[in-house]
């Protein structure tokens, strides 16, 4: 079983690798790795204190009792309760910016998809405007012509001189 310090320092390293944040001071870490983590770490800690219970037979002489250092068992508790509850808001912190992120990039998705929209009705009405102004031009084009080839039909046909009067 992992060490609570272990798994602490292995969300410090998360943090320390993850990605800066376009929005805020935070960074981007993969929020599944940091949840992992924290179930660790609920599953390091238990929910109430225990107690072992020694019988006197096992406790072994002084002589022998090695060197601990006394500690409050209700204040270590409450160190442990406030190392879990500030990793569980940073955990928090960390998926709320990265659904931040999420939410953005769905945005930006739907803006560049109306965008594209746009340029494809803009295109389409430019299209039709052009096809009808071509359309135009090549009628008086065609009826120039026909005024071209009725002049030199008329200028090729021989002259007849007109009566006198």
């Amino acid at each position: 079983m992992e060490d609570i310090e272990d798994l602490l320092l292995q969300i410090e390293e998360e943090l320390d690798n993850g990605k800066k944040s376009f929005f805020g001071s935070g960074v981007t870490v993969d929020a599944e790795v940091i949840v992992n983590i924290l179930n660790k770490i609920r599953e390091v800690y238990p929910t109430t204190p225990q107690r072992a219970v020694v019988s006197k037979k096992a406790v072994p002489p002084p002589s022998l009792r090695p060197i601990v250092p006394e500690y409050n068992l209700a204040e270590e508790t409450q160190k442990a309760s406030n190392i879990v509850l500030m990793a569980q808001q940073r955990a928090d912190q960390i998926l709320s910016e990265h659904n931040i992120i999420h939410q953005a990039q769905r945005e930006a998705e739907i803006i560049k998809q109306q965008a594209a929209d746009h340029k494809a009705k803009v295109l389409n009405e430019v299209r039709a405007e052009v096809n009808e102004l071509l359309g135009d031009t090549q009628q008086r084009l065609k009826d120039a012509l026909n005024a071209i080839n009725g002049a030199i039909t008329n200028n090729n046909a021989p002259f007849v001189m007109p009566p006198k009067i």
